[in-house]
């Protein structure tokens, strides 16, 4: 199996992570504030990291010169990402936040454009616009209110953020694992993040079982595993294709509301789905004609910077 497609099977797998965690972060945020969460999230990441590299025996250590770098990107995906997009949940209705968030599909290619060189086909751009398309169809809110107007301006600000994220973190992963520079950004995150956690209101006595699986799923698999396997597929297939399948995260959460809520699909849901599997669909077909992934020997030249 190639790189390319064991990165498309992994996307696949965290866009199911991520959704997932929409309602487990509803569920801590009711016993700890946005910046406890952050930090238990990434300090459980770290150990868990921590503890896989130790078994596999990998080694590897970032150089100096990269440290810099590693930990301004790092504080870009933790705190102004995480902290931004966690105030949202709260307001949104999941759905809603989770298509706000793969709207970044359509900045990944504009980032694509213009700051790794990659040229914007009319095609390509024709595909991405019916996805974002197909996922504003899928949105529930129908009363704006100031509040919930002021939450999709702020997930959307923190999707941005993602972006310059997902960007920046490509130059990082040329010489490095994506668990290794996940490791790192975990634990450089913890120092930045633990004086803010005094503004949190936290209610720790009556955080349960529960809870604890929350923060434990949230810390393992949504950071470790999914941000490791999120920068494996930036390395191998770039930042739009990667943001591809999130595209899906909506999706996720509407046939989930069908299987354990009853809750039928609109028309507008049914033609937001067909608008999203099209456009992913022809989407995947151009990629592979065009062969745009990593070479054996580095980056190709199309995600070089």
């Amino acid at each position: 199996m190639g790189n390319k497609l064991k990165s498309f099977i992994g996307m696949a797998f965290v866009s199911i992570i991520w959704t997932s965690g929409f309602s487990e972060i509803i569920n801590v945020l009711e016993v700890v504030g946005p910046f406890t969460l952050i930090f238990l999230r990434f300090f459980i990441a770290f150990l868990g990291l921590l503890v896989f590299q130790k078994i596999l025996g990998i080694k590897e250590k970032i150089e100096d010169e990269d440290k810099t770098k590693l930990v301004i990107n790092g504080l870009i995906g933790s705190i102004f990402y995480f902290a931004i997009s966690n105030l949202t949940v709260m307001y949104l209705p999941t759905v809603d936040s989770a298509v706000i968030s793969s709207m970044q599909l359509i900045l990944m290619l504009w980032a694509e454009s213009m700051f790794l060189n990659k040229m914007i086909t009319p095609k390509r751009c024709f595909y991405v616009v019916m996805a974002t398309i197909g996922g504003i169809l899928l949105m529930r809110t129908v009363y704006l209110s100031t509040s919930v107007l002021v939450a999709y301006m702020l997930m959307l600000i923190a999707t941005c953020f993602w972006v310059c994220y997902n960007i920046i973190q490509i130059s990082i992963l040329k010489k490095y694992k994506a668990s290794t520079v996940i490791r790192y950004q975990s634990f450089y995150s913890l120092f930045f993040i633990l004086p803010l956690i005094l503004i949190d209101n936290n209610n720790f006595s009556a955080i349960n079982g529960t809870h604890i699986y929350s923060f434990l799923y949230l810390g393992l698999m949504g950071i470790a595993v999914g941000y490791t396997i999120n920068s494996y597929a930036l390395k191998n297939i770039g930042p739009t294709n990667t943001s591809l399948l999130l595209i899906f995260q909506p999706v996720i959460l509407l046939f989930s509301d069908l299987i354990f809520k009853a809750r039928l699909f609109t028309l507008s849901d049914n033609v937001g789905i067909v608008l999203i599997a099209i456009a992913v669909l022809f989407m995947v077909i151009d990629m592979r004609k065009k062969n745009m992934y990593m070479d054996e020997g580095g980056f190709s030249d199309e995600y070089k910077i």
